[in-house]
Formats: C-alpha cells, structure tokens, sequence
C-alpha cells in the first residue's frame, strides 16, 4: 500500500491520506482485494478509523478496493486512490524539541485478494 498527500485537521483532530494497492509480485491479483488493519496506535493520540468499509473503527477494520482497480491488479500495476480517514481522541500537542519516533498513525494491515499465479515462460521451462 501506498501512502501519499497526508492532511492533519488538528482542530477536528482528523487525518485523511491517500492510498493506492500496488501489485509487486509477478503474478496477478483479482478481486475482491481488501485491506483488514491489524495494529493501529499514534503518539499523537487514541487514533480510529472512520471509514472502514466494515464500520470498525480499529484492529480489525477493512477497506474493500476492489472499485479502486478495473479488472485484475496486474503485477507493478497501481490501484486507483482511495481516501482513508482516520480520527485521533485525546490529541496532544507537539512540544517544541521533541523528536517524534514515528509518524501520526502507525497501521500494520494485510491485503486480501485472489491470486492468479504467473504462466511460466515456455523456453525457460524447456532449459533454453
């Protein structure tokens, strides 16, 4: 997944970026493709996810992108962009001389989706 143009509303508390799917494999990936998180933390704040596909609002929430590819995901192909929201309770301010560790939101997720394996080059398998 990748991650771009990253708005932080400090007022509402809000961050929305966003995301694109892209294949980095040699073989093709098919719908439906999901992305279910599966740790989310900030040192910001208490972060939660505010549009989930499934209404969760953390380790277990999905974002269906399967309207964000048209067909299959060919290998190094890029899904279109998905906005992800994402609400931070409690926000603290940032102190003058303190280095932050990470970013505003920490996230592990894992992509679902049917893979279609790669034919194998006809000469290659010949030994030529």
């Amino acid at each position: 997944m990748e991650l771009s143009k990253p708005s932080l509303d400090r007022g509402t508390g809000t961050l929305t970026l966003s995301a694109q799917l892209k294949n980095i494999t040699k073989d093709t990936i098919e719908g439906p493709i999901k992305v279910r998180v599966l740790t989310l933390e900030s040192e910001l704040g208490v972060p939660e996810i505010a549009n989930a596909d499934n209404s969760e609002r953390g380790t277990g929430a999905v974002w269906d992108f399967t309207s964000s590819v048209s067909g299959p995901l060919l290998s190094m192909g890029l899904s279109s962009p998905k906005t992800l929201t994402f609400r931070l309770a409690d926000l603290r301010p940032l102190l003058a001389g303190t280095a932050m560790k990470s970013g505003v939101v920490n996230m592990s997720a894992r992509v679902y989706g049917k893979l279609k394996k790669a034919k194998p080059d006809k000469e290659k398998e010949a030994g030529k």
